[in-house]
């Protein structure tokens, strides 16, 4: 990758406390800090991406970290991320964000206005209906509303915990 040169870019940051964390981004990029960024580790050995496809999002859901990416790549780890396994993904296009509801469910959105949520017992549910514009980001407010952002310059609600969403105006 040195010899690459810098054009691969970082897609997210996670940390788990002030010194933990993980930085992650295109063709299977992930690096871990144990002391605040001062030093970094490659981590991608410990990442089953066999296509060495891109890491979007990382995001922690009880005792797991989740890891999504492109063409329905989606992670788990139960290990304190030491190591990332594939699961099953319902969908075969890019994640781009996750979130993870009051429920302890995560919520997956990305390519093309794929909406999908995982509960803890490992079943997905699509959500529906959603605008076909790509998801950018994706946030649980304070009062445990769900925001989603897209393409188009939507903001896209859910006060029923990712059921359905609608739309908020932006001026």
């Amino acid at each position: 990758l040195v010899t690459d040169g810098p054009d691969k870019p970082f897609l997210d940051l996670w940390f788990e406390n002030e010194t933990t964390g993980f930085v992650l981004g295109a063709y299977n990029l992930i690096f871990r800090t144990e002391d605040g960024g001062k030093s970094w580790l490659p981590w991608m050995d410990r990442v089953e991406n066999p296509k060495v496809l891109h890491l979007n999002a990382l995001r922690p859901a009880g005792s797991n970290l989740y890891m999504a990416g492109e063409q329905g790549l989606f992670l788990r780890s139960t290990d304190g991320g030491q190591s990332f396994q594939k699961m099953e993904s319902p969908y075969a296009g890019s994640f781009f964000t996750l979130s993870v509801l009051p429920s302890g469910d995560v919520l997956a959105a990305g390519l093309r206005g794929n909406a999908w949520v995982l509960d803890p017992a490992g079943a997905w549910r699509k959500v529906e209906p959603v605008p076909p514009v790509s998801f950018t980001s994706s946030i649980v407010g304070p009062d445990q509303t769900v925001y989603l952002t897209n393409f188009a310059g939507m903001i896209l609600v859910s006060r029923d915990g990712a059921r359905s969403f609608h739309p908020i105006p932006v001026p």
